[in-house]
């Protein structure tokens, strides 16, 4: 028992019996039992040694009876407290057998919470089960006390969240919040089990160095161990004191560990550190899902304990060397897959500029079968025994040019719209093969590797645009030529006729 308890109890009397003696979170109390009370307490009481936080209490019951009721209570939180105390003390019967509780109430305050008796609080912490000890440190990261001061000399052990230290040491403790939400998000989607917490990560359980309270380091050890197996393992199932885990990887391992008492656990606390590599590498950067499926395959085979959930030292350098043969395996595919589509856009753009050639083809056999036509026709007349006619070109023949222009003009607009009827198939297909890759490529590769041809942006359509209007421009300009040519030659036929009326 600490000194600070031996002298309370020495104001009360000079023989006792210990009844009970017990740290926690929230107190440290010693009920101990006498036959005879003192005759008289000191005029003052000296509480340098109980932190100003905390709250002395000191309970004399009216017998030794369990359940006795209370028959004086000292708070060193009340004025005048210890006078009063001494004043109801000096009229009670000091020859009974009577029961005495002397308490500390912890209070938290800039983040810190006393620890008197640090033996009896590692019992507490030991006494408790997994679940039990993962919710009071819970508790302690949403309130925000992280730090443990022992009120005695003491080798401190600082984590990555909490720290146990002695007293008027200020630790420096740099766990960083800003991803802490994401991360159990991400845990509870990639693993099933109710056993992550709220605001608890297991790097917060992490000691980054071993120099410290051995025993205080080896219990953080399993408790970081047993909650990173909560984010790594497919299946955990926890129910009275019982964990019950399952991963599936290139083998399926599944036991039973019993975790109602964290002293007695046997746990490899030194492979607490591959887990926690292997859940830093999982959760930070890339993948997730595709990270702790490689995890889990190289953690069923380097599993060298089940029950003590031991694994290989070598386990968090065969997981990265494993991902990097994975990674090599997705370039090559995603090489595969972009020349794939660069084929693809390639075989398009020169179905495309097929069909537009085509279109110019019927223009120009359109335009000059009939330019071929009509000078074939002068010139045959020029040759002809009428050639002293005045009528070069006959009726009948500049009739069947403009009908020939008329259709034309009608063929043009089939053309343009079977063109626009073939372009319209080629990207629905396009469409067709984009959508298909959404689920393979990011947004911006999908963007660098179509939207050029989409948008318009592209030099392609530009010029796809381009000769589309250029054919329309001369097909239409130059059949409308043509026929205002042979309405002129045909009025010039008959001008005379023309001038008489």
């Amino acid at each position: 028992m600490i000194e600070l308890f031996n002298k309370y109890i020495s104001y009360f009397s000079a023989i006792t019996q210990v009844t009970e003696y017990f740290e926690n979170l929230q107190e440290i109390f010693v009920t101990f039992e006498t036959n005879e009370l003192a005759q008289s307490l000191p005029s003052d009481i000296d509480v340098s040694n109980v932190n100003n936080r905390d709250v002395l209490e000191a309970t004399i019951y009216y017998s030794a009876d369990e359940g006795a009721d209370i028959e004086i209570k000292y708070l060193s939180s009340e004025e005048n407290a210890w006078n009063n105390f001494v004043a109801s003390y000096n009229t009670i019967d000091k020859d009974e057998r009577r029961k005495i509780k002397i308490r500390i109430s912890k209070g938290c305050n800039s983040n810190c919470i006393s620890v008197y008796d640090f033996n009896k609080f590692l019992d507490y912490l030991n006494g408790l089960s997994f679940e039990l000890l993962l919710n009071q440190f819970d508790r302690l990261v949403n309130i925000g006390c992280q730090v443990f001061e022992i009120q005695s000399e003491f080798d401190r052990v600082v984590a990555s969240r909490f720290a146990f230290v002695p007293k008027d040491f200020t630790p420096t403790l740099s766990a960083d919040n800003s991803n802490r939400s994401n991360i159990i998000r991400k845990a509870n989607q990639l693993c099933c089990n109710d056993l992550i917490k709220e605001s608890l990560l297991p790097s917060d359980f992490h000691v980054e160095q071993n120099s410290g309270n051995q025993e205080l380091i080896v219990l953080l050890n399993k408790v970081q161990l047993l909650y990173t197996a909560c984010f790594l393992f497919d299946y955990i199932r926890y129910a009275n004191g019982v964990y019950d885990y399952k991963i599936n990887g290139f083998k399926t391992l599944s036991k039973v560990i019993d975790v109602s008492n964290l002293g007695r656990l046997d746990i490899d606390p030194s492979s607490a550190e591959q887990f926690l590599e292997t859940y830093k590498w999982v959760y930070t950067g890339g993948n997730p899902l595709d990270k702790i499926v490689i995890a889990r395959n190289i953690i069923s085979l380097n599993l060298v304990d089940l029950k003590s959930l031991s694994v290989s030292n070598k386990t968090i350098d065969a997981i990265i060397s494993n991902y990097r043969i994975y990674e090599k395996e997705n370039v090559k595919q995603y090489i595969s897959v972009r020349n794939d589509i660069s084929k693809q856009l390639r075989d398009y753009q020169k179905e495309i500029i097929k069909i537009i050639d085509e279109f110019d083809g019927d223009f120009k056999k359109s335009f000059f079968t009939s330019l071929t036509f009509v000078f074939t026709t002068v010139l045959i007349r020029v040759l002809a025994k009428n050639i002293t006619d005045a009528v070069l070109v006959p009726d009948i023949i500049l009739f069947l040019l403009i009908g020939y222009c008329i259709l034309s003009l009608c063929y043009y607009f089939y053309a343009r719209w079977v063109l626009d009827s073939k372009i319209k198939l080629f990207d629905a297909q396009y469409k067709k093969s984009r959508k298909y890759y959404e689920e393979i490529l990011s947004e911006k590769e999908l963007s660098d590797l179509f939207d050029d041809i989409q948008t318009g942006d592209g030099s392609y359509e530009v010029f796809q645009e381009e000769r589309k209007t250029k054919y329309r421009n001369l097909w239409l300009w130059g059949t409308a030529s043509l026929m205002a040519i042979f309405i002129i030659i045909l009025i010039s036929n008959h001008w005379d006729v023309l001038t008489e009326i």
